[in-house]
């Protein structure tokens, strides 16, 4: 078996592997909502002057909306340039990258289904996993069942998009909203710079001869009971299958479950009760979309 040392940062949903996201519109901009397995993940961060690409900004919801935007005051609308350098200024605070860096990430994990799709038709059942990496550099570790060297490492672009006009910075970010964030125009400007090139990202494989793929029935079930634990345990940030271990992981938000006087022990409980399976619970400290996952 071929061994990979690049740290696995975030994970993606694949046949053996299902990553759900939870978030609290207190630490976040974006409200993330689980992937049903039968669903690919939208690929697209699209041009709209009326909504957000990732969802809710500081848990007030981005609407279409026929009416003036005088006369919506509960909303905020803004492009998907603005929607992305919000969004991740989250993303570089929780992960610790500067902010460009931090909006590179989030396009190459938001728009990347043309090349999943590929290496699907490609690599078929083979694949276990796929989870992001960001050692040598940033981009996606394809986890191979069965015996043998692995591919060469690949290097893939995702393609730039157009938008239809400059966006300026929304009012409401020019100053400092109650979470800490605050928007610049040369902000705004680079990430539509990004959001139209294409974004650079490497695809490395390994070989798991421990991993195996779910059924669409195993995988089915197991998503509906994660909608049971998202209600139970309500500061989780994701969670993953981990199919060479027989585990179920939960990624949780430290200091929001402390709070909640939720220990690892309680969760675990809590997680092998809902799930009916093995459960390792794993601490975060930031809310972020996080789109993979591996096994």
């Amino acid at each position: 078996m071929a061994t990979i040392t690049a740290k696995i940062s975030l994970i993606l949903y694949l046949p053996s592997a299902l990553w759900l996201s939870g978030c609290s519109s207190q630490n976040t901009s974006a409200t993330i909502t689980p992937i049903e397995p039968a669903q690919a993940i939208d690929s697209q961060i699209k041009d709209s002057k009326a909504t957000s690409a990732y969802g809710d900004l500081n848990g007030v919801e981005l609407v279409k909306d026929n009416r003036d935007p005088k006369d919506i005051p509960e909303a905020v609308l803004i492009g998907s340039a603005q929607a992305l350098a919000i969004d991740s200024k989250h993303y570089a605070m929780a992960y610790g990258v500067n902010h460009t860096e931090a909006m590179r990430q989030m396009l190459i994990q938001h728009d990347n289904e043309e090349q999943n799709e590929a290496l699907r038709k490609e690599f078929g059942d083979r694949i276990a996993s796929m989870g992001f990496i960001t050692e040598p550099e940033y981009g996606i570790l394809v986890t191979l069942t069965g015996t043998g060297k692995p591919p060469p490492d690949r290097i893939v672009y995702r393609p730039a998009d157009t938008l239809s006009e400059r966006e300026t910075v929304a009012q409401a970010y020019k100053t400092m909203t109650p979470e800490g964030i605050t928007l610049t125009q040369a902000e705004v400007d680079k990430a539509m710079e990004l959001i139209e090139s294409p974004t650079r990202f490497i695809v490395r494989f390994e070989v798991n001869p421990a991993a195996k793929n779910l059924t669409e029935a195993e995988n089915q079930l197991m998503y509906e009971r994660s909608k049971e634990l998202n209600k139970r345990i309500t500061m989780i940030t994701g969670t993953s299958y981990r199919s060479d271990e027989g585990v179920y992981v939960i990624y949780v938000h430290e200091n929001d479950a402390k709070s909640a006087g939720l220990n690892e022990e309680k969760l675990k409980k809590i997680g092998e009760e809902v799930m009916r399976m093995p459960v390792r619970i794993e601490w975060q400290n930031g809310y972020v979309m996080n789109s993979m996952g591996g096994a």
